[in-house]
């Protein structure tokens, strides 16, 4: 049913579980990346993903990545913490970075023009 539109809470739910997926996809892809646990530039690298594919303001990407981490590595609530208080350093170090349209923009020319 392509022709009814999903609005409201049903389409934020349905935007978290496809960046969540994703997330995790790219996750796995990294060679052994179960050794990666609690490893500070892995939640750089996923914090800075997440940021850069979530467009509605209404998500917190910071409950975003706790979930795909708590998903992967199975945290306990100590390793929770630790992670919350990673995030919190991230973006006041400000280590998050959202790409601007213009970057994306200039990329891709690139990308097409050097093939």
């Amino acid at each position: 049913m392509d022709l009814i539109k999903k609005s409201g809470s049903l389409k934020l739910h349905e935007e978290i579980n496809d960046v969540i997926a994703k997330v995790t996809l790219l996750i796995k892809e990294i060679p052994e990346f179960l050794a990666l646990k609690l490893n500070l530039d892995l939640c750089v690298y996923v914090l800075n993903v997440v940021t850069n594919m979530v467009k509605s303001k209404k998500i917190d990407v910071d409950e975003i990545v706790i979930s795909i981490m708590t998903k992967i590595f199975e945290l306990d609530e100590q390793e929770v913490l630790s992670l919350k208080s990673q995030i919190a350093y991230l973006h006041s170090s400000k280590a998050v970075r959202k790409v601007s349209n213009a970057e994306l923009f200039f990329k891709a020319l690139k990308k097409k023009f050097l093939k």
